[in-house]
């Protein structure tokens, strides 16, 4: 269990990019979706009102021919205004549903062509507008627009969308890796410090300020508690020295007369003894047996 949780833990700083690379990613999508569904919602309603307006335009202006049911006359205003108007294809339709002109753009390109088969899926295919005078339906007009333009129109404006993003990611980032920057090295320096502190007893040094409010705090935290270790160990050092200076003077005390403050007989019995130990086994049992010979004189 513990070396299995040991190898998931990850870095403060890969915890922080990842959470925010999810964030970015998740504003992201929603944000492209979001601005791709208002940009068509908003083209598909332009492009319906455009063609409208450009099949009234051709119903008044064609008014006379369909009254005078004049083919001609009907072709030469429809071909000028759908071809001004950059139509794919238009048809006009006298009252009995009978067809008096007929236009199409020739398509110069096959990309052109399946441009506008996608944007006639997407956008409105056809529009229709009666041909009237006073009050009087004398016809209509089928229009069909050049939707390779919208599409082309529509693709370029998710181009300017995806891009702009990108740039929002981009600078997105750079202030997420300075704050990430703010919030992981003065953590890492605490952490370093806690570690020379325990190691080599290094309890001078200090944590230095932080801009992040709540880790400066815990900064000063960090450094009142060293003050205070610091100040336990210079208590108690200088409690060993006095302890060894106690111990130093009863030493000398055992091994040196009070009055004359010479060395007495204890101390010149511990440096027979280990003279006589250093000399050999035999001489060891002579330094025991003066020893011996010695307190029977006293």
């Amino acid at each position: 269990m513990k070396p299995a949780m040991k190898e998931r833990r990850q870095p403060l700083l890969v915890k922080l990019r990842q959470a925010h690379q999810r964030l970015a990613l998740t504003a992201l999508l929603v944000a492209c979706v979001a601005l791709s569904s208002i940009s068509f919602l908003t083209l598909s309603a332009y492009v319906e009102q455009n063609l409208h307006l450009v099949a009234r335009s051709i119903a008044y202006s064609a008014q006379a021919a369909v009254v005078f049911k004049d083919p001609v006359a009907a072709q030469e205003t429809l071909s000028l205004i759908a071809q001004q108007e950059g139509s794919w294809r238009a048809e006009l339709f006298d009252a009995q549903g009978k067809s008096l002109a007929y236009y199409q753009r020739s398509e110069s390109s096959r990309s052109s062509a399946l441009l506008n088969q996608i944007g006639g899926l997407l956008f409105t295919n056809a529009v229709s507008e009666n041909v009237m005078q006073d009050g009087v339906v004398l016809g209509h007009v089928s229009l069909n627009g050049d939707f390779s333009v919208y599409l082309r129109f529509f693709l370029e404006m998710l181009g300017a969308i995806v891009v702009c993003l990108a740039l929002i990611v981009l600078t997105s980032s750079f202030l997420s890796r300075r704050f990430e920057r703010d919030i992981v090295r003065p953590i890492n320096q605490l952490a370093s410090l806690t570690r020379s502190a325990r190691s080599s007893r290094s309890f001078e040094m200090r944590a230095a300020p932080a801009e992040v409010l709540e880790i400066h705090a815990l900064g000063e935290d960090f450094n009142a508690l060293l003050g205070e270790i610091h100040g336990h160990e210079r208590e108690l050092l200088a409690r060993q020295k006095r302890l060894q200076a106690a111990n130093d003077e009863l030493s000398h005390q055992a091994f040196h007369d009070g009055l004359t403050g010479l060395p007495n007989r204890a101390h010149f019995m511990g440096r027979l003894t280990n003279a006589l130990a250093a000399s050999g086994p035999g001489q060891a049992m002579l330094a025991e047996v003066s020893k011996e010979i010695i307190e029977l004189n006293n």
